[in-house]
């Protein structure tokens, strides 16, 4: 049993899930969906999920066996995400790390990092206030994060994939190619074996496409997703990341392994964050997208803390944290 399923084991112990709800051969599931959620789904929300690609509402083939939809498992990052925000707008608010506002919310947010893949990314949340012109994009993680993190394709290191530059939109235009490869170089060195590095520096890449002047013309013509150079001024990718309290792990064995996963996860967070701020992409973003950056890891409780909600909402996300 992996580190994972045995904390989705613990998950199931804190939360037990009713016999007369609980999937026949998934214990861990909700037969469901809706019941693994707090609020019902609306049909704007519910769309943006069927277009997602991660199977989250509908039940889906795998090694010849069909499976039940993602988003009735306990330790779906989705049902997280929509349990901690629900169907909007969100209010984040003053002396927190995020920007305090009333921010729309929109989940799966697509976007292209290269022109290789046919498929965009799908950033889990992204939250907008268009009034203080600041934009957040979440990558939320429960469990994900026990797993090892995903590699880097070489389609990354080859300029012909980027979107095309127009050297004309920007006076001095940064090449962002170069400043890329040089974070590249340095992830690489770093040698992440616990945090998804590469996977956030996926997540920045399509943001800077989407929210850069120089790309614009390119990432117009290329899909019907719009680039949204010159909406925002304050841009965040921010990952939240549920840290499960140890304390409800009963098995002393799995308590600590889990504990040394969560500090490395942790550590490993802390100096990709410091890559980032350190690099030249903070000056990438000042200079061709005219709008400041900033990368953040946050657990998914202190994410719940800057929020405005009832506490009735409040107590029920205590099946995730305390």
């Amino acid at each position: 049993m992996t580190l994972r399923d045995k904390v989705t084991k613990a998950m199931l112990e804190h939360f037990p899930i009713p016999k007369e709800k609980q999937h026949p051969s998934r214990p861990w599931y909700f037969n469901d969906y809706a019941d693994n959620l707090l609020y019902p789904m609306d049909e704007k929300v519910e769309q943006a999920y069927l277009e997602g690609d991660g199977d989250e509402l509908l039940p889906y083939w795998k090694n010849g066996t069909l499976c039940p939809p993602k988003m009735g498992s306990i330790a779906s990052s989705s049902a997280m995400s929509f349990n901690l925000l629900a169907n909007g707008p969100a209010i984040i608010m003053e002396g927190n790390a995020l920007p305090a506002g009333t921010y729309e919310l929109q989940y799966e947010k697509k976007m292209f990092t290269i022109t290789a893949g046919k498929h965009p990314a799908n950033l889990d949340v992204f939250l907008t206030d268009e009034s203080g012109r600041t934009a957040i994009f979440c990558e939320m993680k429960l469990l994900e994060w026990l797993e090892p993190p995903k590699t880097l394709k070489d389609s990354y290191r080859n300029r012909r994939f980027y979107f095309a530059s127009d050297a004309t939109a920007v006076d001095h235009p940064i090449d962002a190619f170069a400043v890329f490869q040089s974070v590249i170089d340095e992830v690489n060195r770093t040698a992440f074996t616990r945090y998804d590095a590469w996977q956030m520096l996926r997540h920045l890449l399509a943001i800077y496409n989407y929210t850069s002047y120089t790309t614009k013309k390119e990432v117009d013509t290329y899909s019907e997703y719009p680039s949204m150079a010159g909406k925002y001024s304050h841009i965040i990718l921010a990952n939240v990341v549920n840290e499960f309290s140890s304390e409800r792990i009963h098995n002393k064995i799995t308590r600590d392994e889990y504990l040394t996963a969560l500090h490395q996860e942790q550590y490993e967070a802390k100096r990709f964050v410091d890559i980032i701020r350190y690099s030249e992409i903070p000056h990438l973003f000042n200079n061709n997208c005219n709008a400041d950056i900033q990368v953040l890891y946050m657990s998914a409780q202190a994410f719940a803390d800057s929020l405005d909600m009832p506490q009735v909402k409040r107590d029920y996300l205590k099946r995730y944290f305390t």
